[in-house]
């Protein structure tokens, strides 16, 4: 049996305001244990991901050029239930991988 998230729950609604008072936009959950959103940083959107009621981190994040590209990449894949990772970024900062212009054949990793 697959649990089901419950954004309802107030604990769950407490959270998602903590992310959003700190700039976090586009909270989707992964699953019970794990969520999805954009974060804007200085020069980039990310795509970021974390633990439910994690108050202290993250645990991944991909670079985009714009808001509407990070956005776009999102929902696209929510549609594709999270599988893998998402497509079009240009930085993965935990791994150092860089892809120009969101381009996966041209990837390398930044020494």
């Amino acid at each position: 049996m697959t649990l089901q998230f419950d954004m309802t729950s107030p604990a769950a609604m407490a959270f998602a305001a903590f992310l959003r008072a700190n700039g976090y936009s586009c909270i989707l959950p992964i699953d019970h244990q794990r969520y999805a959103c954009l974060c804007p940083f200085a020069f980039t959107t990310a795509i970021v991901t974390g633990r439910w009621f994690d108050y202290g981190g993250l645990d991944d994040r991909w670079c985009y050029s714009s808001p509407e590209d990070a956005l776009g990449a999102l929902l696209d894949w929510a549609v594709e239930d999270f599988q893998d990772e998402p497509n079009g970024w240009h930085r993965h900062h935990r791994t150092g991988r860089r892809r120009p212009h969101g381009d996966a054949s041209k990837e390398y990793i930044n020494p």
